[in-house]
């Protein structure tokens, strides 16, 4: 992952369609593929990226989350989570709900905690 200079907002991918800048407002969830992450976009669009889940954890803003050992979500996009037949959801504005490995349930829930603070309620 490389941030264009002049679109810290950004990231800049490497696809198969050759090199896209990606809004990360954008980005919903990165989710790991061995040497490769999937990108999933809004509007059901996902994009395959040649880097590590580990360096892109490092490199993307606060309001994205390390979930599970091979999800990263932003949890902009996220309503809130649920636990299903023993198992721990992230559910997000769009698309398939995320898994959340037991031992970040409650750092997902005091993330989601602090951002209702930050943010002002919907009316």
């Amino acid at each position: 992952m490389t941030r264009a200079a002049a679109r810290p907002n950004c990231l800049t991918v490497a696809s198969a369609r050759g090199v896209e800048r990606v809004p990360l407002c954008d980005i919903l969830a990165v989710v790991g593929a061995d040497d490769y992450v999937e990108l999933r976009l809004r509007k059901g669009r996902r994009l395959l990226h040649a880097a590590r889940l580990d360096r892109l954890e490092a490199e993307l803003p606060s309001v994205f989350l390390r979930v599970h050992r091979s999800v990263i979500a932003n949890l902009a996009h996220a309503r809130g989570f649920e636990r299903e037949d023993g198992r721990n959801r992230l559910l997000m504005d769009e698309g398939l709900p995320l898994p959340i490995s037991r031992s970040r349930v409650s750092a997902v829930r005091d993330a989601l905690d602090d951002r209702a603070v930050v943010e002002p309620a919907s009316t």
